[in-house]
C-alpha cells in the first residue's frame, strides 16, 4: 500500500517539496549552484495552503532569493522595494537566515533611505551565499555608480561570508572593487562591466595582488582594458577557474587580446579550468592558447582551435564551443534565431578535430573527453524548415563527421567524444528536412524567374504603345 504523502517523514517531504518548488532560472553555465535555480513563489504559496505542515516547510523558501529590484519604470523607483524588503525581514526575523541569494538593483532614483535600508538588510542577513548588484542602464550616471559602489562596500563590510558576487553595469574604477574584502568569496562574476571613460587609465596598486579569496573569475561582455583584467586575475590569491566570454552581438566588448596568455601565466600553477569563448568573432585577433604552460590545467573550453595547443600535461577534458554566445531567452533556452549556422561544422572542422584527437593518441596525452557544443538553427515545427535555416548548401550531416572521428580515432584508444543533442532524431530525418528545404529553395527560384519574366514582358508591352 502506498503511504499518504502527509505521513512521510520530514526529510523525505522536504526533498519532495524542494523538487517541486525549485526551478532553473538560467541555463548559463556561469551561474553557481545557489542562484542557477530559485523557488517559484507561486508554487510555494500553493503548497503552503495544502496543510499546516506543508506551510511550515514550504513558506521559508519564499525568502531563499530576496529581491530588491526596480519595477521597470524609467523615471522613478516607485515601489520602494528596498524599504519593503527591510520591513518584511524585520517582521519575520527568523527568515533572515533563509536568504541565500540577494539581488539589489540600484538606480539613480534610489533614495538615501533606500541605501540605508540596503545596508540594514546586509547587517541583518545571516549568511547570503550570492550577492547580485545590478545597475543596468542607470550606471551611466555618476549617482547610479556611486550608489551601487556604496552597496558593494557595505556588502564587503557586513556580508563577509558571501561566496558569490555578481556585478553588472558601469564602474568608476576597478580599484574600488579591489578594495573590497570578502573573506569567504569563491566566485566573482562581472557582466557587461565597463569603466567610466575618465578612469580608463587608472593604475593599480600591486599591494592588492594575491589578497582576494575567490578562486573563480568570470568576465562576460565586459569592456575593460587588459590591465584592468590583469589586476583582477592577480587580485586572487589562488585562481583556479578563469572564464572570458564575448557574445557575438556585443561588438564593443573586449575580444581576444594577445596579453591574455601572459596575464594568465601569473596563475599558471593554480589554474584548473580556462574558458575563452568569443562567439566565433575574433576578427583579426585569432586566439593563441597553449595548455602546456599550465601544469595543473584539467579543463579547457575554446571557441576556436586554430593556432592553439589544447593538449597539456593534465588536460583531461576539452570543449570546442561553436556557439555564438548569444543571450538567452526568457524561457531559459537559446533563441532559435541566435543559433549557429548548419555549415559551421564541416569538413575543415572535422580535420581540425581529427588532428587534435590523433595528436592525443600519438602522444598518449592525458586528454580523455572531447565535447562539441554545437546548436544549429532549427525551429522544431512539423513543416519543412525554410531554406535560410541552412544559409549555405551543406551536403554533410555535422554529427556524422564528429562520430567518424570518435569511432575511428578516439574510442579505439579508450577516449570519448560527446556533443550537444542534435535537433533531429537521425541523419535520415535531417536528410528529409534538408531535401524539403532544397525543394523549397528551387520553387522560390522558379517563382522569382517567372515573376521577373512577366515583369519584363509587361515593360516591353508598355514600350510598344
Amino acid at each position: 500500500m502506498i503511504p499518504a504523502i502527509s505521513s512521510l517523514p520530514d526529510e523525505l517531504l522536504i526533498t519532495i517539496i524542494e523538487f517541486a518548488v525549485f526551478e532553473a532560472v538560467s541555463t548559463d553555465r556561469k551561474t553557481c549552484s545557489e542562484c542557477a535555480a530559485i523557488p517559484n513563489s507561486r508554487v510555494v504559496k500553493a503548497l503552503s495552503q495544502v496543510s499546516r505542515r506543508f506551510c511550515q516547510i514550504a513558506q521559508p523558501y519564499l525568502f531563499h532569493a530576496a529581491r530588491a529590484q526596480h519595477d521597470g519604470s524609467e523615471l522613478t523607483y516607485s515601489i520602494n522595494s528596498m524599504a519593503k524588503l527591510r520591513e518584511t525581514l524585520e517582521s519575520r526575523e527568523a527568515m533572515c537566515s533563509r536568504v541565500r541569494v540577494l539581488n539589489i538593483y540600484v538606480t539613480p532614483y534610489t533614495a538615501h533611505k533606500d541605501l540605508e535600508a540596503a545596508k540594514h538588510i546586509l547587517r541583518r542577513l545571516a549568511r547570503p551565499n550570492c550577492l547580485m548588484l545590478e545597475a543596468g542602464k542607470w550606471s551611466h550616471t555618476r549617482q547610479g555608480r556611486a550608489l551601487r559602489m556604496a552597496v558593494v562596500n557595505a556588502a564587503s563590510q557586513w556580508a563577509t561570508g558571501v561566496r558569490h558576487v555578481q556585478v553588472a553595469g558601469r564602474l568608476d574604477s576597478i580599484s574600488q572593487l579591489l578594495e573590497c574584502r570578502w573573506r569567504d568569496l569563491v566566485r566573482l562574476d562581472l557582466r557587461e562591466v565597463d569603466l567610466y571613460s575618465s578612469q580608463e587609465d587608472e593604475t593599480f596598486e600591486t599591494g592588492t595582488y594575491g589578497n582576494a579569496s575567490f578562486t573563480a573569475l568570470s568576465l562576460k561582455d565586459c569592456t575593460l582594458p587588459p590591465d584592468a583584467i590583469e589586476a583582477l586575475v592577480r587580485w586572487s590569491g589562488k585562481l583556479e577557474r578563469f572564464s572570458f566570454i564575448k557574445s557575438k552581438m556585443h561588438s564593443t566588448a573586449l575580444g581576444w587580446h594577445p596579453s591574455f596568455l601572459p596575464m594568465l601565466k601569473h596563475q599558471s600553477s593554480t589554474l584548473r579550468t580556462i574558458e575563452l569563448c568569443c562567439g566565433n568573432d575574433f576578427g583579426f585577433n585569432e586566439p593563441i592558447f597553449d595548455a602546456s604552460l599550465f601544469p595543473n590545467l584539467t579543463h579547457v573550453r575554446l571557441s576556436s582551435c586554430r593556432d592553439t595547443k589544447v593538449l597539456g600535461p593534465s588536460v583531461t577534458h576539452f570543449t570546442w564551443d561553436l556557439s555564438t554566445q548569444q543571450p538567452y531567452s526568457n524561457a531559459g533556452g537559446i533563441r532559435a534565431e541566435d543559433r549557429e549556422d548548419w555549415s559551421q561544422f564541416g569538413m575543415r572542422e572535422e580535420a581540425c578535430l581529427r588532428s587534435i584527437a590523433t595528436a592525443a593518441v600519438a602522444q598518449d596525452a592525458a586528454l580523455r573527453t572531447i565535447h562539441i557544443a554545437f546548436n544549429p538553427y532549427y525551429d522544431e515545427r512539423e513543416a519543412p524548415n525554410p531554406w535560410n535555416h541552412y544559409n549555405t548548401l551543406s551536403a554533410w550531416y555535422p554529427w556524422e563527421l564528429m562520430e567518424r572521428v570518435r569511432d575511428e580515432v578516439l574510442r579505439p584508444s579508450g577516449r570519448e567524444l560527446t556533443y550537444s543533442k542534435p535537433p533531429f532524431e537521425s541523419k535520415e530525418a535531417w536528410q528529409r528536412d534538408f531535401a524539403a528545404a532544397v525543394k523549397q529553395r528551387e520553387n522560390l527560384l522558379k517563382r522569382s524567374i517567372v515573376e521577373a519574366q512577366a515583369q519584363e514582358r509587361e515593360l516591353r508591352r508598355r514600350g510598344h504603345r
